[in-house]
C-alpha cells in the first residue's frame, strides 16, 4: 500500500524584516543580542551585501561582551543577483537591530532571524511559509547508500533530483531513528513526498 508517512510538526511564516513563528531561546537570545549590541559609528561608502554582512559579523563579535557575536551572511541566490549593487552608509550609535533595516533598504531584500544567526534573502522568500516534515522509516538505501548516510548527503540526492534548498531550509538525518526531518517550501516538499512515496512502494509500505 503506498501512502506517505510523514507528519507535519510545524508551520512557520515569515514575513518582511524578521522571521516570525516558533520561538527558540536560541532565536530570542539573538533577537536580544541585535537590540543590546550598539554600534557607534557605520561609515562605508560602495559597499556590497558581502562587505556589509562581513562589517556586521565582525563589529557585533567585537562589541559583544562575550566575544561571540551574531553571525550574519546573505542567501547565495541574493548575493549572487545583487552582487553588482552598492550602498553607502554614514550612521552613528545605532543598535545592530535597526541597523539591519538600513541595510536591507537599498538593497530592496529582507532579513530573518534563525536560530545560528541572521540571513539576508530575497522579499519573496521572507515572506514565504515553510513547512516542517518527518519521514519515517528512512534507511541509507533511500539515496543508494549501504552504509552509514549523512544529512549532507540526503541534501545533495534531492538537490541532484530538483529539490531546492535556500538559506532557510534545511535537512537532518537521523539513521538511528531512520528518519528524515526536512524544513522547505511547500512546493519543494512536494517534490520529497514524491519521492518517498515511490521508496515505501519499493519498500512494501
Amino acid at each position: 500500500m503506498n501512502k506517505i508517512l510523514a507528519t507535519t510538526v510545524l508551520i512557520i511564516a515569515t514575513l518582511t524584516g524578521h522571521a516570525l513563528g516558533q520561538a527558540t531561546p536560541a532565536k530570542e537570545a539573538i533577537k536580544n543580542k541585535l537590540n543590546k549590541i550598539v554600534v557607534p559609528s557605520v561609515d562605508l561608502k560602495g559597499a556590497s551585501i558581502l562587505d556589509i554582512t562581513a562589517f556586521m559579523t565582525e563589529k557585533s563579535k567585537a562589541l559583544d561582551p562575550a566575544h561571540i557575536g551574531i553571525k550574519v551572511t546573505v542567501d547565495p541566490n541574493v548575493a549572487r543577483d545583487i552582487a553588482d549593487s552598492r550602498a553607502d552608509f554614514s550612521l552613528k550609535n545605532i543598535p545592530m537591530s535597526a541597523l539591519l533595516q538600513y541595510v536591507a533598504a537599498p538593497f530592496d531584500i529582507s532579513f530573518t532571524i534563525t536560530d545560528t544567526g541572521v540571513v539576508f534573502m530575497s522579499k519573496s522568500s521572507a515572506q514565504a511559509v515553510y513547512l516542517t516534515k518527518e519521514y519515517s522509516n528512512i534507511s541509507p538505501d533511500f539515496i543508494k547508500k549501504s552504509g552509514n548516510a549523512t544529512s549532507a548527503q540526503f541534501k545533495e540526492f534531492f538537490e541532484n533530483l530538483g529539490v531546492k534548498f535556500d538559506a532557510v531550509s534545511n535537512i537532518q538525518y537521523s539513521q538511528i531513528k531512520k528518519q528524515l526531518t526536512i524544513k522547505n517550501l511547500e512546493k519543494e516538499l512536494d517534490l520529497v513526498d514524491n519521492l518517498v512515496s515511490l521508496y515505501y512502494e519499493s519498500k512494501g509500505l
